[in-house]
Order: structure tokens, then sequence, then C-alpha cells
């Protein structure tokens, strides 16, 4: 677990707010790109992934995730490659 999901606050309006924007605007067949700037070792990355599918399964479109992340720190980077703990 991530500290952006021990924010209730946040999770929720990114959940509430964002989210319903960004995929009401988004037609079937559609990319979405995200770009995670300082992401350590990558938890925040896997847990936007995981919300984001959830949201793109929710709104019944296939739309192309791709999700790019990057850190200073080239060993935090080959750490989060790796996807495991």
């Amino acid at each position: 677990m991530t500290r952006f999901f021990r924010d209730p606050e946040a999770f929720e309006a990114l959940v509430r707010k964002a989210l319903g924007v960004v995929f009401s605007g988004k037609k079937n067949e559609s990319e979405l790109r995200v770009w995670v700037v300082g992401c350590s070792t990558g938890e925040e990355a896997y847990s936007l992934a995981t919300l984001l599918t959830e949201a793109i399964e929710k709104s019944r479109k296939h739309i192309n995730l791709q999700i790019f992340a990057s850190d200073i720190d080239p060993r935090a980077i080959e750490f989060a490659r790796k996807g495991t703990w």
C-alpha cells in the first residue's frame, strides 16, 4: 500500500472528480497516457495502474492505458521495473 491510498481525501477526490471527467471524454478504442513523476520504487505507479484499470472496466470502454514513471534515482527505477516487493 502506498501513501496515496492512505490519504482518503486525495484518493476520493481523484476517483470522484478526476476519473469521471477523464473517462467521460474518452471514446472506445482511445488511449490514455499517465506519467508518474518521482515514482521512487514504483508503488504509486502500480497503485494508479490498479485504480485506472478498475475505472476502465467500469467505463465499459476499451482504452489502451500506458503508464510512464520516472525518478532521478536509477536504482529505484531498476527496482520498480522488476515489479516485485
